[in-house]
């Protein structure tokens, strides 16, 4: 726990997930479940066992990222604060215009991968598969999810 703790004091802010993948090989497992969840409690820090190959609890894992980044953003305003200490610093006006660019493209290049995933706005339940998901589903999910409204 160590590194964790180095991690923590660096970015006290920044989300930390447990992930591991192979769950579906579990014969040759080099960590105990017991170890695993032990850490988890001690850090405070969500796990998950996942297997990609059986689409095994990655939709949780997704959402449970999301979550991690939204409530990290929230608790610190990281954004808004660096924004607002580079235009109250003087900031250069370049700066802020590449930031603002960028935001730009971001949007723009989303706005694109709706229309190619052919993005109707209509949230689809039937396949649950990770890569089945639209962007609008996915956001759909987190928010049930976060109500508690999704059973597992």
């Amino acid at each position: 726990m160590n590194a964790l703790d180095d991690i923590r004091a660096l970015n006290k802010d920044v989300p930390i997930i447990f992930a591991g993948n192979k769950a579906d090989l579990e014969r040759k497992r080099n960590v105990a479940q017991l170890e695993v969840k032990q850490a988890a409690v001690q850090a405070n820090i969500p796990t998950f066992e996942i297997s990609v190959a059986l689409n095994h609890e990655i939709d949780d894992l997704l959402l449970s990222i999301i979550a991690e980044i939204k409530e990290s953003l929230d608790s610190s305003g990281n954004l808004k604060a660096k924004r607002e200490e580079v235009e109250n610093s003087g900031g250069n006006q370049k700066e802020i215009k590449e930031n603002d660019d960028f935001q730009a493209a971001i949007r723009r290049f989303s706005q694109r991968k709706k229309k190619q995933m052919g993005h109707t706005g209509i949230v689809e339940y039937q396949n649950t598969k990770c890569s089945a998901l639209n962007p609008a589903g996915l956001i759909e999910r987190f928010r049930q999810w976060r109500k508690g409204s999704v059973s597992n």
